[in-house]
């Protein structure tokens, strides 16, 4: 597998964001580049420290994918942002690298005034993210930092050593100007670009970007788990090398991060689409590929774009048959399909073993799916099956306590911290 680097990383989450709302275009990544010239002109931070934080700073907002939450964000002053840094905290604290670093989300719209409320061993962090996050919608909206007007919330909404800290740090690094000349996003590129991830750290960001996606929809972030335990247990069955088994996790783990752009009520519509639905449906995967297609990764790409092409060219969206489709991408072609049909949906159970046999066959009987692949999966039926369910039963507990404590949290803020701004 080729060396992925942070760059990587928070460019597929920034991506992905930009899919959601194109009016956050750019603002996790002008978070962190004023994060990172704030915390150098601070000290006391090692270059790694500054680039953990850092990369908080571009998946901040993890947590808020509903739209009117995005509204929210574009404000000033926000109304009631704590559910979005509860769902955002939750998901770093459970499936990214940086969990004990997951408080920085939590509190990051948590007034200065209130600081003595809460205990964290990251809440100066946290004071300076919420500063940064919210200096970059003052450019973004007025394009000019109103000094006055900060130092007006100077100890109520954030600290006046804070506001000293980023005037100081602005003469001496032209943030503003950067920030609006754009000028900023190579330098910042060429920082991440410095941090090698090892492939646990690598999925386990992809963990959290696609489990937070796909937290809208229950079915679309259990379908994303089984497609992606599927392809590595049928990688082992299939003795495929170390390498490309990597390569197949990581883009099963990505194969519906285009989902991101689906609404949630064609993902989860109780009964057959119409063909209009199914026209937005089937544009995740375009969306997908754009998503993924400037990170350099071809195999990786390609096994997470083409899980809907089929081998005899009837696929979409690209209609690639036969040599088009690599061995590791046909792998998730067929994983897809056995998750969906192991799958419950409001409008059908579980497909039996025997159902579930003859619909791999004939599919790969008429040239659609590869028939060593799908031979493999017959002749371990069971076996497979009982570990897919066995490697699956942590993550889904994860998840499932995921929504308990959002649920809870939630709860909590509302009723004791509604003087968050």
């Amino acid at each position: 597998m080729q060396c992925i680097t942070l760059k990587h990383i928070l460019k597929i989450i920034q991506d992905s964001f930009n899919t959601i709302d194109m009016r956050l275009l750019g603002h996790g990544n002008q978070v962190a580049y004023i994060l990172w010239k704030l915390l150098e002109c601070k000290g006391g931070y090692s270059q790694k420290q500054i680039l953990e934080i850092c990369s908080l700073a571009v998946f901040h907002d993890i947590g808020a994918y509903k739209t009117e939450e995005l509204n929210e964000l574009l404000k000033f002053e926000m109304v009631s942002p704590h559910n979005h840094c509860i769902y955002g905290s939750l998901f770093i604290k459970y499936f990214s690298p940086l969990a004990e670093k997951s408080d920085m989300i939590l509190y990051h719209h948590l007034d200065y005034i209130y600081k003595d409320t809460v205990s964290s061993d990251y809440l100066d962090e946290a004071m300076l993210l919420h500063l940064a996050d919210r200096i970059t919608i003052m450019l973004t909206n007025n394009q000019e930092i109103d000094f006055e007007y900060l130092y007006k919330l100077a100890n109520i909404k954030f600290s006046k050593d804070d506001i000293d800290l980023f005037a100081k740090a602005d003469k001496i690094y032209s943030i503003t100007k950067k920030i609006l000349s754009d000028s900023y996003t190579e330098e910042l590129c060429a920082f991440f670009e410095t941090q090698i991830l090892t492939y646990e750290e690598v999925l386990s960001y992809l963990r959290m970007l696609a489990y937070s996606i796909d937290f809208r929809s229950e079915h679309t972030v259990y379908h994303t788990i089984t497609v992606t335990q599927l392809s590595k247990l049928l990688c082992a069955r299939l003795a495929v090398d170390a390498a490309t088994t990597k390569n197949v996790v990581i883009g099963a783990l990505m194969h519906d991060i285009g989902k991101i752009s689906t609404p949630v009520s064609i993902l989860e519509k109780p009964g057959k689409l119409t063909y209009e639905e199914m026209k937005i449906m089937k544009n995740h995967v375009v969306v997908t590929y754009h998503i993924l297609k400037d990170l350099g990764f071809k195999e990786i790409i390609d096994i997470a774009s083409y899980h809907h092409e089929k081998l005899d060219g009837s696929g979409y969206p690209f209609g690639l048959c036969g040599d088009d489709l690599s061995f590791p991408a046909r792998i998730v072609m067929v994983t897809d399909i056995l998750s969906a049909l192991l799958g419950k949906r409001s409008y059908k159970e579980p497909f039996p073993k025997e159902r579930i046999i003859n619909i791999l066959n004939d599919l790969a009987y008429h040239g659609k799916i590869d028939v060593q692949i799908v031979s493999v999966i017959v002749f371990h039926f069971d076996e497979i099956l009982d570990q897919l369910y066995l490697n699956c039963k942590d993550i889904f507990t994860q998840y499932e306590n995921i929504s308990d404590q959002y649920a809870s949290l939630t709860t909590y803020f509302n009723e004791s911290y509604n003087h968050i701004s």
